[in-house]
């Protein structure tokens, strides 16, 4: 064999044993994003029941518009001349906003917390992180619309990360929301991608995030493009809006609240709070946070906001 072959034989055996580590490395990033896919559309659920803290908080349960049973927890107020609903995050559910909600009960609130579909003891296999979602809060609206505490009372919705992007989607179609307060809340969906994928996941971004939002997208059958807080605040005016953030989240980056907040129109309040990650602006100072969530309701849902939300004027905790 002379020479020159001898080295064709070599780059030949090279390029095979390149080829197939590439092919291997390959699957094993596409085997990574769709079970990355997986996590993201289906949490992980709470075994057993969950029960409530004491008698007076009621058990409930009502249908999301497209027909999942929610499952939550009424806590009413005597005299309570308005009612709040609660929304937690991404992976986690009810339980955690117990201390915000027997607050605001106690601070003269009817409130409603429940668990979004997938997540807890709702129905519903896969989540949408926040598209899909907007069905189970407007279910929540209707249920107080129907019960004789809420009925004809002023309704507003305190929503935490992908809770509070859910609140602003479903406020703008649904105008007996009368006020909204938006915790960690993202601008759009595809903006958090990055950020909040190698937060949570402690995956690279690119290419894992990406592919597995594509595996995602076609598991559930939505768009994240269509994930766009940002669109929907803009039609809330004239009803009032509180954007919450802390200035350290690594999740939901600061900037997110700024773009949310240059969208919306008037009034619009937004508080950021030094040093606090997401969702743990409660943490820092928890009835400092109460009185400011508690004098934004209270100044708004006595505002007159004329046809928009006609009887309803223009809202512990999770993490994403």
């Amino acid at each position: 064999m002379d020479e020159s072959r001898g080295k064709r034989l070599q780059w030949a055996r090279a390029l095979r044993a390149g080829a197939l580590a590439a092919s291997g490395i390959g699957a094993g990033m596409l085997g990574v994003s769709a079970y990355a896919a997986y996590r993201l559309s289906r949490p992980r659920r709470c075994p057993g029941e969950i029960e409530p803290v004491d008698e007076s908080h009621e058990r409930i349960r009502f249908p999301s518009t497209d027909g999942f049973q929610m499952a939550g927890w009424f806590l009413p107020s005597a005299g309570g001349s308005s009612a709040v609903i609660l929304c937690h995050g991404f992976h986690t559910g009810r339980r955690e906003m117990l201390p915000i909600a027997t607050a605001l009960r106690s601070r003269g609130y009817h409130v409603l917390l429940f668990d979004f579909r997938a997540h807890g003891e709702s129905e519903g296999s896969w989540t949408s992180c926040g598209l899909l979602e907007t069905r189970d809060l407007e279910g929540a609206v209707r249920y107080l619309l129907a019960r004789p505490e809420t009925a004809g009372k002023p309704i507003a919705v305190v929503g935490f990360s992908m809770g509070g992007a859910v609140a602003l989607l479903t406020a703008a179609r649904v105008t007996e929301i009368g006020a909204v307060v938006a915790d960690s809340s993202f601008a759009t969906f595809q903006g958090v991608l990055s950020t909040g994928f190698r937060a949570l996941y402690g995956l690279p971004s690119f290419p894992i995030a990406n592919l597995a939002l594509w595996f995602s997208e076609r598991l559930i059958g939505v768009r994240a493009d269509d994930i766009r807080p940002i669109d929907a605040i803009a039609e809330l005016s004239p009803r009032p809006v509180l954007l919450i953030h802390g200035t350290e989240d690594r999740i939901v980056p600061l900037s997110e609240a700024y773009l949310l907040y240059e969208s919306a129109g008037e009034p619009r309040e937004l508080w950021t709070v030094a040093g606090t990650g997401h969702v743990e602006a409660h943490l820092q100072d928890f009835q400092g946070y109460l009185d400011r969530v508690d004098g934004f309701l209270k100044k708004s849902l006595t505002r007159d906001t004329g046809a928009a939300g006609r009887g309803t004027t223009p809202a512990d905790s999770c993490r994403s």
